[in-house]
C-alpha cells in the first residue's frame, strides 16, 4: 500500500513540475514531498492501529506465533500476553476480579478437612441375644438279650407224725434211720432241686429327650467408622481451547 502511494505521488510530481528550472530542484521538492507523504501515511496506519487496537489492547489469533509476526502484520509493539490463563472481566466488587492484570486460580485443587462439610458417620450401640442353638438328642439302639438262669430250690416233705422236717434227709432219717438215708437221696428219690430259669429282655430303640439348646447376649460399644479417601488433587478446567494471545505495550 506504501509503495503504491508513493509511486503514484512521484509521478503526479514529475508531471507537475516539467517546468521547474533544474533537475536538482525538482529532485528536491521529490524528497521533501515523499517525507511529506510517508510521514502522512505512517500517522495514517498509526492512527488506525491505535483506533482498532489501542496500547493495552489484547489481540488473539491462531496465526501470528510470535510478538515479531503480529507487528509486522499490524503494526506497533506487542508482546505474549496471558500464557496458559483465560480472561475474565474486572469485577470491583469481588476482591479475586477487582483489579487489572490480576491472576489466580489453579488448573487442579486438593481438598483437606477443612473444606468439607462437618459430618460424622455413626456406629450406634448395639445389643441382643443370639438365637437359640444347640438343641440335641441321643439315640438309644433297640436292645435284646436273656437274664442268667436263677431260682433253682426243693420242697421239703412235712408231716411225719406232726413234726415240719427242714428237709429230705431229715425227713428220710426220720423213717429209716440215718444210715439209709444218704442211701435214699442218692438213688433220686424224695424231692429235687427244680425252679431254674431264665427271662428274655428286650427294648425298643428310641431318642433321649432333646436338651442342650441356649443363647448368648451379645452387645457393642458405640464408635465411628474408619478414615475414608486418599486427598488426590482433581482438576478445575472448563471445557477449553488454545489460541494465541498479545498485548500491544507500544
Amino acid at each position: 500500500m506504501k509503495k503504491l502511494i508513493t509511486l503514484i505521488f512521484i509521478s503526479f510530481m514529475f508531471i507537475g513540475n516539467v517546468n521547474a528550472e533544474t533537475i536538482e530542484e525538482q529532485l528536491n521538492n521529490l524528497k521533501n514531498n515523499y517525507k511529506s507523504l510517508k510521514e502522512e501515511i505512517d500517522n495514517l496506519e498509526l492512527s488506525r492501529l491505535d483506533k482498532m487496537y489501542p496500547i493495552g489492547s489484547i489481540f488473539e489469533t491462531t496465526t501470528y506465533s510470535s510478538a515479531t509476526q503480529v507487528s509486522n502484520a499490524l503494526g506497533g509493539t506487542w508482546e505474549a500476553y496471558g500464557s496458559g490463563k483465560t480472561l475474565i472481566g474486572v469485577n470491583a466488587d469481588s476482591p479475586d476480579f477487582n483489579t487489572v492484570n490480576k491472576t489466580g486460580g489453579s488448573s487442579t485443587t486438593t481438598l483437606s478437612t477443612s473444606n468439607l462439610p462437618s459430618h460424622t458417620h455413626s456406629i450406634p450401640a448395639l445389643s441382643g441375644t443370639a438365637a437359640s442353638a444347640g438343641a440335641h438328642t441321643h439315640s438309644i439302639p433297640a436292645l435284646s438279650g436273656t437274664t442268667n438262669s436263677a431260682g433253682s430250690h426243693n420242697h421239703a416233705w412235712k408231716g411225719y407224725m406232726g413234726v415240719a422236717m427242714s428237709s429230705t434227709s431229715t425227713y428220710i432219717a426220720a423213717l429209716f434211720g440215718n444210715d439209709s438215708a444218704q442211701t435214699y437221696i442218692n438213688q433220686g428219690k424224695g424231692p429235687q432241686a427244680a425252679g431254674a430259669h431264665t427271662h428274655t429282655v428286650t427294648t425298643t430303640a428310641s431318642n433321649t429327650g432333646s436338651n442342650g439348646a441356649h443363647t448368648h447376649s451379645v452387645s457393642t460399644t458405640a464408635s465411628n467408622t474408619g478414615a475414608q479417601g486418599s486427598g488426590t488433587a482433581f482438576t478445575n478446567l472448563q471445557p477449553y481451547i488454545t489460541v494465541y494471545m498479545y498485548k500491544r505495550v507500544s
